[in-house]
């Protein structure tokens, strides 16, 4: 920190040139700087999606979890999971799985519905787990794989099996 009012002093003084002065005008804000609780919760959920998944979470999933912080009494409501878990395109199964009572309690041993949670409860939310479980959670698959075969019709040639694993 002793650095920077040596810079200061020195831009002052018009010894820095012009671009290492401007490099001193940034400002570091807090994630939900300028929005009210309710946009700060939809934005909390939608940033555990990504986190968990790598994409975005679709548009469907997103009005959903707007809708789930607009309660007055700051309570994300009970249906929340499977309202989310359904409009981010999961099945039915994976909807139910994920929303038993037991597999929601599973959000604490993951980092990105914890941190979650855990902004959810800053903001006063009650009940967060169902909401940031269901946009957090990765529903298991099977492996799959895909047989590519070039060659003539005898089963000549190459054969390229490629395995896409899911995980949790």
């Amino acid at each position: 920190m002793q650095s920077v009012p040596i810079l200061l002093l020195a831009s002052l003084l018009g010894v820095l040139p012009l671009q290492a002065k401007q490099a001193l005008t940034v400002e570091v804000l807090e994630p939900c700087t300028g929005l009210t609780d309710a946009e700060c919760c939809e934005q909390t959920l939608q940033v555990a999606g990504f986190r968990a998944s790598g994409s975005h979470l679709p548009s469907a999933a997103q009005k959903t979890a707007k809708l789930s912080c607009m309660s007055s009494d700051r309570v994300v409501p009970a249906g929340a999971c499977r309202s989310l878990g359904t409009s981010r395109g999961l099945s039915a199964a994976d909807v139910q799985a994920m929303c038993a009572p037991a597999h929601v309690q599973q959000c604490g041993k993951d980092d990105a519905c914890q941190e979650c949670v855990e902004s959810l409860k800053k903001l006063s939310y009650k009940n967060p787990q169902p909401a940031c479980h269901a946009v957090t959670h990765a529903p298991a698959r099977p492996d799959s794989v895909v047989v590519i075969r070039t060659g003539g019709e005898k089963g000549e040639g190459v054969e390229i099996r490629k395995r896409r694993t899911v995980l949790p």
